[in-house]
């Protein structure tokens, strides 16, 4: 089927018209800073019990995070892991969770509006289900984090033990970053198919998986460049400036994710004329 890219930008100027996608953003983004800490402190927690030094993750948000945001962040992070009371381990741990479910909730929402279905799941299949997205996210990260700090580990592995060619091992050098966009692309895939009150199928939620993963690149470097060099929030906003600019970050995120959903939902769509014609 011949998709005019007229009829693709009226389709998506009409969806954010009628789903008001920036008052939708700024929904997500206010229940994503009251969940982004919990579920830190829940990752850190993580990091633990695997050994694996908590700064490998804050220089993983030095990278993504603006420098003013980072530094709110890294703070936050380093007074919990330093100061952490581990009679109180599995308590924070539940609390966190529970905290952190609350941004999967709103990320539900915001799927299930670009969708178009409606939430009919109970109270406690819903609390189960925002509780899995929390671990998968986490799982996704530790993945993440496992690419990026023992790449090279794996790397000089096969070639020490297999002596494999050097031209073989710079193919995969070079396809490292690629392969953790594939992570990240799969991770989106899994919160767009699983998350939504709606049955979908995997090659349909791919193109917006692909879609948001690179509004998150361009914003993660873009906006980061921008505040880090162009911009001083601290003059504007004094001590705020930090909070201000991650809740900038997360508004932006928001935004990019339910983007995605809007793709997924165009890309139904256009299954469904498919199938009917």
């Amino acid at each position: 089927m011949k998709v005019k890219l007229r009829e693709i930008f009226i389709y998506f100027k009409n969806e954010f018209t009628e789903n008001d996608i920036t008052a939708l953003g700024s929904q997500v983004a206010y229940s994503l800073i009251f969940s982004i800490f919990p579920f830190l402190i829940f990752l850190v927690t993580l990091l633990a019990f695997i050994h694996v030094d908590v700064n490998l993750l804050l220089g993983r948000l030095d990278e993504i995070l603006p420098t003013q945001a980072y530094n709110i962040v890294s703070k936050t992070l380093t007074e919990v892991f330093t100061d952490r009371n581990t009679g109180l381990l599995s308590i924070s741990i539940v609390g966190s969770i529970w905290s952190a479910s609350g941004g999967v909730k709103a990320i539900m929402k915001s799927i299930n509006n670009a969708y178009e279905v409606k939430e009919t799941r109970n109270f406690l299949k819903l609390a189960l289900e925002s509780i899995i997205g929390v671990f998968i996210l986490a799982v996704t990260i530790l993945v993440l984090l496992g690419m990026i700090v023992f790449g090279d580990v794996i790397v000089n592995f096969l070639y020490n033990t297999f002596h494999i060619p050097h031209i073989l091992l710079n193919v995969i050098i070079i396809l490292k970053p690629v392969i953790t966009l594939c992570v990240v692309i799969l991770g989106f895939s899994v919160i767009y198919t699983y998350f939504p009150n709606k049955k979908v199928k995997w090659k349909e939620t791919f193109i917006g998986s692909v879609v948001t993963t690179i509004l998150l690149l361009i914003i993660s470097i873009g906006f980061s460049f921008y505040v880090n060099n162009f911009s001083n929030y601290s003059n504007v906003y004094g001590s705020i400036g930090g909070v201000v600019v991650l809740l900038t970050w997360l508004f932006l995120t928001s935004i990019s994710i339910i983007v995605g959903g809007e793709v997924n939902a165009y890309v139904m769509k256009l299954n469904e004329k498919e199938v009917v014609h």
